[in-house]
């Protein structure tokens, strides 16, 4: 079985939780209880909604520049004369450009909200912030040893877990001894800005805050 031990938060005429069976034979009860702690925060905050309207946004974008780039090209010769096509040609790479750059913000905002359900989790469940930080190094311990062609097809979905499942870490035996070697990890800000998740040594420490 693969231990993805995703929580899949699922919106139809109601909010659901979905435990795995990757997950409930990996994490103590404790810690699936602060996995599903955060979970619930990405529904109380409505996380699944809020992420899916605004990554349509840059997707929207994309298209309409893609349509306005190629109408310049392949426009007709009226309009060439009287520069229309080079016009549109130029609105359209300016809206492709526009698009990228609204991505960042969605991997902006799609980190932000783990924070905040990572926070929820902490608030919410007993000594869900310590608890929570074991919970998150074993999810990124098990999912090492799934086949990189099976994390290769949930790259599209990698928002929809709880930790980004190409960012694995080694050990399992000591997970204290292994939250502290992540905690004092630094993290890449230009590999983050391109990240749906948080790094693992900021999110950790972000935990700290609520560890008593």
């Amino acid at each position: 079985m693969c231990p993805t031990l995703l929580l899949t938060v699922t919106r139809l005429r109601a909010n659901f939780v979905a435990v795995t069976r990757g997950l409930l034979s990996t994490l103590p009860r404790e810690e699936v209880e602060a996995v599903v702690g955060h979970e619930l925060g990405h529904i109380k905050h409505k996380d699944v909604m809020f992420m899916m309207i605004i990554s349509i946004i840059p997707a929207l974008i994309y298209y309409i520049g893609h349509i306005l780039y190629y109408s310049g090209w392949l426009g007709s010769t009226y309009r060439d004369q009287r520069g229309g096509g080079a016009l549109l040609v130029l609105i359209g790479v300016g809206l492709i450009l526009l698009s990228f750059v609204f991505n960042l913000f969605v991997f902006y905002f799609s980190r932000l909200r783990e924070y905040y359900a990572d926070s929820h989790a902490a608030i919410s469940v007993q000594n869900g912030a310590r608890n929570l930080q074991r919970g998150l190094v074993r999810i990124m311990s098990a999912t090492r040893r799934v086949r990189k062609e099976k994390i290769a097809s949930y790259t599209q979905l990698k928002a929809l877990f709880i930790t980004d499942p190409e960012v694995t870490v080694r050990g399992y035996d000591d997970v204290d001894a292994l939250v502290e070697r992540i905690k004092a990890e630094k993290p890449s800000i230009l590999m983050e800005l391109f990240s749906t998740h948080p790094h693992p040594a900021k999110r950790l420490r972000h935990l700290d805050a609520y560890v008593t």
